[in-house]
C-alpha cells in the first residue's frame, strides 16, 4: 500500500495536476490498520491530508463493538499523525445505527473539534417510499438531526478550549490490549493517542501495543529520570518491567 498511495495514486495524480490537494481516508480501524492493507504511516506521509471515519455503530443491533469514545479518540489520533494536515471526521448511518447512536458519533467527533466533518453519503438524504397514487415522500430522518445535533453544539463549541487528555503511546503497525485506550476513556479519563513517544508529556499512557518500540525501555528510562510519569497497564510489559528491574538491580 506503500508503493500504491506513493506511486501509482499520489505520483501520478500530481504529474497531471501538481497543483491537487490528495487526502487520504482511512477508516476508524485504527487498532486494525497493519492487518488490513493500510500502512498508516507512509501514506499519511505521502498525501497532502488525511481524514477518518469516527463510526462507531451500535453494539446492541450491529456486529461493531467500539466503544463510542473511539469517535474521538481517533480524532486526537490522526491529528498527532499529521499536525495541521488532518481534515476532520467522517461518519456514515452504515448498519443502521439507532438514531440516538447516530447523534452520539456527530457530538464524539466535534468534541475533539475537527476542522471539518463529512455525513456519507447523499444517498441517505433521498431515501423515499413510494405511495399508493405513485408519488414518493422523502423518508430519510438522519440529515434533519445532524442539522439539529450541529444547532445545539454550535452554541456552546466554539466557547470550549482545545481538546486533551492523557497521553497514550501507540505506535504504528502495533497491537495488544486492543481497544484498551477506549474502555479507559469510556470510565471518565479521555486519552491522547500519539504514533510516536511524547516525551514533552508529563503523564503517558502505555498499553501492551507500545511493545512495538524496540526503543521502549529507553525511552521509559528517559522519561522517568526527568521526574515525569508513565502508567502502564497490567498486561503490557511484564518482560519490560523485568528488564528494568534487572537493571536496578545491577546498577547498569
Amino acid at each position: 500500500m506503500k508503493e500504491v498511495g506513493e506511486n501509482l495514486v499520489v505520483k501520478n495524480a500530481k504529474s497531471v495536476n501538481p497543483k491537487i490537494n490528495l487526502i487520504i481516508k482511512p477508516p476508524n480501524w485504527y487498532e486494525q490498520y497493519q492487518f488490513s492493507g493500510y500502512n498508516l504511516e507512509a501514506q499519511s506521509q505521502a498525501f497532502d491530508m488525511v481524514y477518518t471515519g469516527t463510526e462507531t455503530r451500535d453494539p446492541e443491533n450491529t456486529t461493531m463493538h467500539l466503544q463510542p469514545d473511539q469517535s474521538y479518540g481517533i480524532m486526537r489520533y490522526f491529528e498527532h499523525i499529521k499536525p495541521g494536515k488532518f481534515g476532520g471526521g467522517w461518519v456514515d448511518p452504515g448498519a443502521r445505527p439507532t438514531l440516538n447512536r447516530y447523534t452520539e458519533q456527530l457530538e464524539d467527533t466535534l468534541f475533539a473539534k475537527p476542522k471539518e466533518i463529512t455525513l456519507w453519503s447523499y444517498g441517505n438524504a433521498l431515501e423515499t417510499l413510494r405511495q399508493a397514487d405513485g408519488t414518493t415522500t422523502a423518508t430519510s430522518i438522519l440529515y434533519a438531526d445532524a442539522g439539529d445535533t450541529f444547532q445545539k453544539l454550535d452554541s456552546f463549541l466554539g466557547k470550549l478550549g482545545q481538546p486533551d487528555g492523557v497521553a497514550a503511546y501507540k505506535p504504528y503497525h502495533s497491537s495488544g490490549e486492543m481497544y484498551l485506550h477506549n474502555y479507559v476513556g469510556m470510565i471518565g479519563v479521555p486519552m491522547d493517542l500519539y504514533p510516536e513517544f511524547p516525551d514533552e508529556r508529563g503523564t503517558i499512557f502505555l498499553a501492551e501495543s507500545a511493545k512495538f518500540d524496540p526503543d521502549l525501555v529507553s525511552k521509559i528510562w528517559k522519561h522517568l529520570n526527568e521526574d515525569k510519569t508513565i502508567i502502564k497497564s497490567f498486561r503490557a510489559f511484564t518482560r519490560t518491567i523485568t528488564v528494568i528491574r534487572c537493571c536496578c538491580r545491577c546498577g547498569a
